[in-house]
């Protein structure tokens, strides 16, 4: 009797998809952060230049909402790899841009540049902040609209990556 052999290809299908699902991460992240960029207000350009990406591979446990039946407890026990793309910005005042505020009043000092930019005299800065003190400001919601308007786009980019293994 011919002896058989089975071949086994299951690390070198690991590592391709692991390799195609980063590279369209990345791919995505620059895409979104485009997106984001060309959304984002503009007074100094900082807020807009600072928008960027990353991706990381995070190990740990999936999460699942709702009740965990027998069928569930072998799946959430095991350690899975989770991918994850962040489209973002470190600047300190960007969640206040991105979510508004409620009626509070800002240091003048912060407000004395802005006034003399936009309005031409930094002695406004005290009229500007009595009038957050009584309306808060307006949120301005660049990354979550830049994401969230594009999620066709985005899925389209890592459909296409992942079409791409199958040739």
């Amino acid at each position: 009797m011919a002896e058989r052999r089975v071949i086994w290809f299951g690390k070198h299908v690991y590592k391709t998809m692991k390799d195609a699902n980063e590279k369209a991460l990345l791919v995505m992240g620059a895409y979104g952060a485009g997106v984001c960029k060309q959304l984002a207000p503009v007074d100094t350009g900082l807020l807009k230049s600072s928008i960027t990406y990353a991706t990381a591979l995070e190990l740990g446990r999936p999460t699942q909402e709702g009740r965990v039946t027998a069928k569930d407890k072998h799946m959430i026990s095991q350690p899975s790899e989770h991918y994850r793309l962040k489209i973002g910005t470190a600047v300190d005042y960007a969640p206040h841009v991105e979510y508004g505020t409620k009626a509070h009043f800002p240091p003048v000092k912060s407000l004395v540049g802005w006034a003399k930019r936009v309005l031409g005299n930094p002695r406004l800065a005290f009229v500007v902040a009595r009038a957050i003190s009584k309306k808060g400001t307006k949120r301005q919601s660049f990354l979550r609209l830049g994401v969230l308007s594009h999620r066709k786009e985005l899925g389209q980019i890592y459909s296409k990556a992942m079409k791409g293994l199958l040739k």
